[in-house]
């Protein structure tokens, strides 16, 4: 489990633009959420098999330094499992898994200071993913 407090503000900021003045000291710093939470718990059932589930939380943050443009927070959870074997020196490992398992609509990159308010990009939705690792041992002499 990991916890992230990050109470991040501007403390000398203003953008002079010709005879106008805007002070921004004092705002959040944008694309940084002030709460961040990500759990994990992995789990092997049977030998050489795994089960990793993961959940992130993070609360919302500002996509602009301003600070009027808001995101909202997301809750995010995700599944894979894995199993591995070894044959004459060859470990092989493949995997299956599940991002975004409760299909939760949510904002997948801020682009902070985004030009003319063009800042969020969505995240996929549910979505599905296979793979594999394999690995060599050399003989040592």
């Amino acid at each position: 489990m990991s916890y992230t407090y990050a109470d991040y503000t501007f403390i000398d900021y203003a953008i002079v633009n010709g005879t106008t003045t805007t002070q921004l000291a004092g705002n959040r710093a944008s694309g940084v959420p002030r709460h961040f939470t990500r759990v994990g718990l992995r789990t092997e059932p049977y030998k050489r098999i795994a089960i990793d589930v993961y959940h992130t939380i993070s609360i919302g943050l500002f996509a602009n330094d301003a600070n009027t443009q808001y995101v909202d927070g997301w809750n995010v959870s995700n599944v894979c499992g894995s199993f591995s074997a070894e044959l004459r020196g060859m470990g092989i490992a493949p995997f299956v898994g599940v991002n975004n398992v409760f299909n939760n609509a949510y904002v997948g990159t801020v682009t902070i200071n985004g030009a003319f308010n063009r800042t969020l990009r969505p995240a996929p939705l549910r979505n599905y993913y296979v793979g594999g690792e394999v690995s060599f041992r050399l003989p040592v002499r």
